[in-house]
């Protein structure tokens, strides 16, 4: 009795999951195959976000095109899980595909000041209370605190929030004329903002 061969189809390790950090370069995951006749594999990538990606089909070796970036996801579902999947071929027969899942994982860059974007000057009516709504963006996407930090007249205001409120203010009030406080956003590096509220006369 002969026993032939019969070419049997290779196989990949079961489904993955992984985590990079952003801002990775290099090999994030190398495919291991094996098959039953030992010979040579190469590999294939397909999915969703296979674009993304270059494989070394003798290696398994898998690395992004360009750096990943946890604050501008480039998957396509948008929420930096990257689906992709590897198969192996013996040159003739392809192993089941092995869906893997690359998560970028959020790094924390450098903090960048936030920016006030409101006014610096407000024109205040007399009897008037409310002197300015401060208003700035973040750069991060961090929460934003406000707080009043200095300025000859500081005591002068109290603080709702981002509202700077004044005792109202009278015509014959003339050294309030001018009133200069700081105000500083809480966060790393922030120049602080001198505003001046000048009462109609």
């Amino acid at each position: 009795m002969t026993v032939t061969n019969v070419n049997e189809e290779p196989t990949l390790s079961a489904n993955a999951k992984l985590s990079v950090p952003e801002n990775t370069t290099g090999t994030v995951y190398t495919a291991t195959g094996s098959d039953p006749e030992n010979v040579q594999l190469f590999y294939t990538l397909s999915g969703t976000d296979a674009g993304l990606f270059n494989l070394d089909t003798n290696t398994g070796a898998l690395s992004f095109k360009s750096a990943p970036d946890y604050e501008a996801p480039a998957d396509a579902g948008g929420n930096n899980i990257y689906n992709v999947n590897l198969t192996a071929n013996d040159g003739s027969l392809n192993s089941a595909p092995q869906a893997l899942l690359i998560s970028v994982a959020n790094v924390d860059d450098a903090n960048a000041a936030p920016i006030f974007t409101s006014s610096s000057k407000a024109n205040v009516a007399e009897n008037s209370t409310a002197v300015a709504t401060l208003m700035a963006t973040d750069a991060d996407g961090d929460t934003l605190t406000y707080s009043v930090t200095g300025g000859a007249d500081q005591a002068l205001f109290s603080w709702t929030a981002i509202v700077v409120h004044l005792p109202s203010l009278m015509r014959q009030t003339s050294k309030l004329l001018g009133i200069v406080i700081v105000i500083t956003l809480m966060l790393l590096k922030s120049p602080p903002m001198t505003a001046r509220a000048i009462p109609h006369r």
